[in-house]
């Protein structure tokens, strides 16, 4: 019979970052940075064409986005707009959403906003994304984001690097359990080079897998070589520095009467995020019965009229543009006001509440775009909102950032705020902390985003953005069976040795007939001993029943006739792991088990049933719902 690793069969075991995972998560990193440059160069450019050079807007995006690079030339050299057409922000959002409408119908596009759909093929779907939808999330997000919608970029980049990792590990043959591997690694790669964030892009990938606080730990090698890789290739392009160097600068912890502003500021992001949630569902809900064809065109052009109404209902015609594109677009301009703590607490709060509900309709429409971007610029403008508003009400001793000036306070709370956001809709506290210092190139922020991620991500446990997250492992398909083998390779037969002893044997001499008249016998499996009582082979029922029908032979044949001598045996040392392995690969259901030192010497016979009734005590044990000494006993090696 030919051998096969029963861990195909019973579970697919994790595999570790060692041999070919890192170099391919490289190579991973390397295309998706490509994708990524090419990703940003499409749909920035369409921005600026549109919105620029036609309607008069310029968008304003992250402080760091465009240093250096040939990109700066190029986007300079378009020309620009000198009438402004603020009729403009509903116009071209609800023709870029009847594009992506048609594109939908031909392409049969379901990627939605891009992270849920990869973290679902993680689990579900062996991490295989179709072929072709890298080029169909490419151009259905650049329609949406081109065009103005209120999304961001992270969140496609992030599928488009699964799409890429999904497909170098069918180019390259790999197992199920190695595709997921670059298909993490490919989203690492896209979060962290667009974002500029290669740690929090590697730790993110790991951890927005579940909603529980885990992380999947065999991906974080390959996915942060991707994330490095990814990040040289963007910024080799497009120029070096965080998004946000310049926000909080020079701000230390010094004082623990901080933490107090910063739990609020913990309430109020967990009640945003709630909001944010919420709004996303309700607006799916509503626009759901609308064709197709024509959702996306609906959900962006009433995105538009709401930042229209919102602009002159706030009176934000006297507010620099980039204020304007906080509703519509990344909104990156807003968060640029947040950060320097340039406005009103009133006004940050209405850009915050503005964004949450223009981002809704956007991708509850079909938008395909992301919800990281609209998150950080929620969460920012909360987060200043917020200290602008302490800074009028609390002792300055009180407030981070109050020895520099309030707009330092406000700075602080803005970028303690996008982080706490994220972590809380996201679920991925741990990686939103390393984002703070990733993206204002300072470690000081990381006391005070360490609380509010934590109050945040406490408060915001009953709801969560990516419908795709599991708990945790134990909930994963894709770790199905793991756990029942290392369950099993804690224990060893030498453990249940005394549930093995009852069984019946058979002397070599024992004719066929005596063997018929052991009707007390419950065994359907009997091992052969010699005169001496050694062990020398195995017979069953079946071997009987083959034979019955030659009566005549009764008296002649003996058990050493029908006896299998070459027979799959089992040592007291071995694991049950291993056992597991013997049963896949042979027919029997009961297997000997024979001496450490002496194979010839039967101590005992173990059954399929054993085994399983072995495994559910432990875990019976293990989660307290029986004592060792109160486990009921495995029932004997024979069936009845």
């Amino acid at each position: 019979m030919p051998k096969f690793d029963a861990g195909e069969l019973v579970t697919p075991q994790p595999i570790q970052p060692m041999g070919k995972l890192p170099l391919l998560g490289a190579l991973v990193g390397l295309a998706v940075g490509v994708v990524g440059v090419a990703f940003f160069s499409v749909s920035e450019l369409l921005v600026q064409l549109a919105f620029g050079s036609f309607a008069g807007l310029r968008q304003h995006s992250a402080q760091g986005l465009r240093v250096g690079g040939w990109f700066a030339d190029v986007a300079a050299a378009l020309p620009q707009g000198h009438d402004t057409y603020v009729w403009a922000l509903a116009a071209l959002p609800a023709l870029g959403g009847l594009l992506l409408g048609l594109w939908l119908r031909l392409t049969r596009d379901d990627t939605g906003h891009g992270l849920d759909h990869a973290i679902a093929s993680f689990h579900r779907q062996q991490g295989q994304l179709a072929r072709g939808t890298l080029l169909r999330k490419f151009v259905a997000s650049c329609l949406t984001l081109g065009s103005g919608g209120s999304a961001g970029r992270e969140g496609p980049i992030g599928l488009l690097g699964a799409a890429t990792g999904s497909g170098v590990a069918r180019l390259f043959g790999l197992s199920a359990r190695q595709r997921r591997v670059l298909l993490v690694a490919g989203m690492a790669a896209g979060i962290g080079g667009m974002f500029r964030a290669p740690l929090a892009g590697g730790l993110m990938a790991a951890e927005i897998l579940y909603s529980d606080a885990e992380f999947e730990a065999d991906v974080l090698v390959p996915a942060m070589l991707a994330s490095i890789v990814s990040y040289c290739v963007f910024c080799l392009n497009f120029g070096w520095g965080s998004l946000f160097s310049q926000a909080a600068a020079g701000y230390q912890f010094t004082n623990p009467l901080e933490l107090l502003p910063l739990t609020i500021l913990g309430v109020v992001i967990a009640l945003g995020g709630g909001a944010f949630v919420g709004a996303s569902r309700l607006a799916h809900g509503l626009l759901k019965p609308v064709p197709m064809l024509l959702r996306p065109a609906l959900g962006a052009g009433l995105a538009g009229l709401l930042a229209i109404g919102l602009y002159y209902g706030f009176g934000l015609v006297d507010q620099p543009q980039r204020m304007l594109f906080g509703l519509m677009g990344d909104g990156y301009g807003a968060l640029n006001a947040a950060l320097s703590g340039q406005g009103l607490w009133w006004l940050f709060l209405a850009l915050a509440l503005g964004k949450v509900l223009t981002c809704a309709l956007t991708l509850g429409g079909g938008g395909a775009g992301g919800d990281f971007a609209p998150s950080m610029v929620i969460g920012g403008c909360l987060g200043a909102g917020v200290g602008v508003l302490f800074t009028q009400v609390l002792p300055a001793g009180w407030l981070p950032g109050a020895a520099a000036n309030p707009a330092a306070v406000t700075a602080v709370f803005a970028v303690v705020g996008m982080a706490g956001f994220w972590g809380g809709v996201a679920k991925v506290p741990i990686s939103s902390v390393i984002i703070v210092s990733e993206l204002t190139g300072s470690y000081h922020l990381l006391l005070p985003a360490m609380w509010t991620c934590a109050i945040s991500y406490l408060l915001a446990r009953r709801f969560k953005l990516m419908q795709a997250q599991v708990p945790g492992r134990r909930d994963s398909p894709a770790h199905m069976g793991d756990f029942s083998v290392d369950v099993l390779k804690g224990m060893r037969v030498a453990d249940i040795l005394s549930d093995l002893k009852q069984f019946e044997t058979v002397q070599e001499s024992t004719t066929l007939r005596e063997v018929l008249e052991m009707r007390s016998s419950r065994q359907s499996y009997f091992p052969v001993v010699t005169r001496t009582g050694q062990f020398a082979g195995v017979f069953s029922l079946n071997d009987v029943r083959a034979v019955l029908a030659q009566n005549e032979v009764w008296e002649l044949l003996v058990a050493a006739d029908i006896a299998h001598r070459h027979v799959t045996t089992v040592h007291p040392r071995e694991t049950l792991a291993e056992v597991a392995r013997r049963f896949a690969e042979t027919t029997y259901e009961e297997l000997p088990v024979v001496a450490d030192e002496d194979e010839h010497r039967l101590v005992g016979i173990i059954s399929r049933r054993q085994l399983n009734n072995a495994y559910i005590r432990r875990t019976m044990q293990v989660a307290g719902v029986v004592a060792a000494e109160d486990a009921p006993a495995a029932p004997p090696a024979s069936t009845p």
